[in-house]
């Protein structure tokens, strides 16, 4: 049940969509100091594109909704993202008392119906499917989750069942061009909101804290990682790609048309990275993932961390491979 006296999306209308060009921003250097630069320079260049909104609101946080389990607290926080605008988002930690604060990770759902899937609900009834229920399972590992609803998902959508299509998100995206902005940025804006609500609230160590993302859901944690330090390890599954453009996005401008997940990628470094190629992915082939690993690599390399970054194939079509996600959080928390 969602707080009274709070709004969880945008009324919206039709818009023509921009066409797609854009210009390469790979970074071609040969050493450390030359790809600091780069780095700077590009990350000044993803901030400026970005177009996040000018000001913060204040977060006003409210539990509305805790539920106790063998292993595991689940709680719903509504939390405001904009004025007029607000967002609900699953928190689940472990049952046991500690007087340590816990490792935390940010979840970043892809397409579906929004938050539910991440901590094993679909509309009220338990189910499993492709993201694996890693929200309770990480908080049973000893990790406190947060489990957002992206705009246009969940309890944060004007669609039916709360699931869009890939036009319902094209219409969504023109109305926030309209306003200056886009779907994506926003997204990924809101997954900064998200780090400082899990800061806010306290229940973690900020200096712990990581972010998962599946399909969609890890073009926003690619892009909030690469511009958010405090995000200190991530686990991308269907998205490292030799193509242009962000896996998911339904759209994208001119800027994303000329920027590869590679240059994300590469944001991130030296930050510990796992890379998760499920080899029958409809949305990433598997060739092409492969083909992208060694140019990611290559940064890792230029740090001496080559261990901080891994990718990890496995037989799955559109989904993550829980196991070694969950390895990859206790190694780097």
């Amino acid at each position: 049940m969602a707080s009274k006296g709070r709004n969880f999306f945008h009324a919206i209308s039709e818009e023509k969509i921009p066409g797609l060009s854009g210009k390469s921003f790979a970074f071609t250097g040969k050493n450390e100091r030359e790809f600091s630069k780069w780095r700077e320079a590009f990350r000044h260049v993803l901030m400026t594109e970005l177009k996040f909104p000018r000001e913060k609101v204040p977060l006003r946080p409210e539990i509305i909704e805790s539920a106790s389990f063998k292993d595991y607290i689940r709680e719903k926080v509504v939390y405001d993202l904009e004025d007029g605008l607000s967002a609900a988002a699953w928190i689940c930690r472990p049952k046991k008392k500690t007087s340590a604060k816990l490792p935390a990770v940010l979840c970043c759902h892809g397409h579906g119906p929004g938050k539910d899937p991440l901590i094993g609900l679909y509309r009220g009834k338990e189910c499993l499917e492709y993201h694996k229920m890693a929200g309770v399972r990480l908080a049973k590992k000893g990790f406190v989750t947060l489990v957002p609803d992206r705009r246009g998902y969940g309890e944060c959508s004007m669609f039916v069942n709360g699931s869009p299509g890939m036009d319902d998100l094209k219409k969504l995206d023109a109305f926030y061009r309209r306003k200056g902005s886009s779907l994506l940025s926003l997204d990924i804006a809101d997954g900064i909101r998200a780090i400082d609500l899990l800061n806010e609230l306290g229940m973690s160590d900020p200096e712990k804290t990581g972010c998962l993302g599946v399909e969609s859901g890890a073009a926003v944690a690619a892009c909030l990682s690469a511009v958010d330090e405090r995000v200190k390890a991530v686990s991308l599954t269907s998205f490292i790609s030799t193509d242009s453009g962000m896996p998911g996005i339904a759209c994208q401008d001119k800027f994303f048309a000329g920027v590869g997940t590679i240059d994300i990628c590469s944001l991130i470094a030296p930050r510990p990275l796992l890379l998760q190629i499920p080899v029958a992915d409809p949305v990433v082939p598997s060739e092409n993932a492969r083909k992208a690993i060694p140019f990611i690599k290559r940064i890792y390399a230029l740090f001496h961390v080559d261990e901080r970054c891994e990718s990890f194939e496995f037989d799955g079509v559109l989904e993550l491979d829980y196991q070694s996600m969950e390895d990859w959080f206790v190694k780097w928390s």
